[in-house]
């Protein structure tokens, strides 16, 4: 089996809160299932099924209720993962599905390098994968923001958003297509522009997202640069720690460029060849895929 420390240890801390929650009573008493009922009345609803009315309407940072001594335990269980190894959990399918795509790909804000770790390893192990990961972080080894001085699992190289020019030089030196290079954002932080530079600037046709789309992960206007030039081609479910909603569940998911996309995956409607262009479009892409459509017609699906 696949070593993935940070899974076994989500896995331990998740049975470990059933056995101290469920003897105490904590979990049954039904009084947090009507706070969050409550709440969930007054917000602005799934930002999934269509698009938002307001743009400060986007974001539910806030956990989920419940009593104080069971959130101490969902930070408690998360933060430290967190901290030690990645923001997001890996699983064995989320990794193959990237190293079955034998792309070549760059990963800014790499942290401690977890996922480029298991990423190399699932490429050396499984399917022959032609991928290969360059992990690139601003503060690899020591004085990270959100890793301390935790030493990386696998050599992360110094470097940030300027990083990108250098590794689209030297994959077009290798004779490398825009088809063939990824961009690789897990868990790029809500507070900076960081993810939205990193969009801007990269000039493959591949984005590799994960964390919380809409939720505690990149900012607003990323993520409708991304819904605007990119289309959702596959998503795979992560999983999720206690103090995040499920409506910002943790996924990993593959944004194709639009041009491209376009050409590769949708076939033309009986309106004729359409191009994904509007916000909209990425949630008409992803009912098709929960429906398993072939041929998306957009405004059927939004109709």
């Amino acid at each position: 089996p696949l070593y993935n420390p940070l899974l076994d240890a989500f896995r331990c801390r998740f049975r470990e809160g059933l056995r101290l929650f469920s003897c105490t009573g904590l979990l049954w008493g039904g009084d947090m299932d009507q706070v969050g009922r409550q709440q969930a009345s007054l917000s602005s609803g799934d930002t999934r099924k269509g698009k938002p009315k307001k743009k400060q309407a986007i974001k539910v940072l806030e956990p989920p209720p419940c009593y104080s001594v069971l959130q101490t335990w969902r930070d408690n269980s998360r933060d430290w993962l967190c901290r030690l190894y990645a923001f997001a959990v890996p699983t064995e399918a989320a990794l193959r599905k990237v190293a079955a795509m034998n792309l070549s790909i760059i990963e800014v804000g790499a942290g401690t390098g977890y996922w480029a770790y298991l990423l190399r390893a699932v490429s050396k192990k499984y399917d022959n994968s032609l991928t290969v990961v360059y992990p690139y972080d601003v503060h690899p080894k020591e004085n990270n923001e959100y890793h301390g001085n935790v030493f990386p699992f696998t050599p992360v190289e110094e470097g940030g958003i300027t990083a990108i020019a250098h590794f689209l030089k030297e994959q077009a030196n290798e004779g490398r297509k825009r088809d063939e290079l990824a961009l690789f954002l897990c868990y790029p932080p809500p507070d900076t522009n960081m993810a939205l530079k990193c969009l801007r600037v990269f000039e493959g046709n591949i984005v590799i997202h994960v964390g919380e789309f809409f939720g505690d992960t990149g900012t607003d206007e990323f993520q409708r640069l991304l819904m605007k030039e990119f289309a959702l081609e596959d998503e795979v479910e992560l999983p999720n720690f206690g103090n995040t909603w499920l409506r910002e569940l943790h996924l990993l998911e593959v944004f194709w460029n639009v041009r491209y996309a376009t050409l590769a995956f949708f076939k033309p409607s009986s309106t004729g060849a359409y191009i994904v262009e509007t916000e909209l479009a990425f949630f008409a892409v992803r009912i098709a895929k929960l429906r398993g459509q072939n041929i998306i017609d957009v405004h059927t699906l939004l109709g």
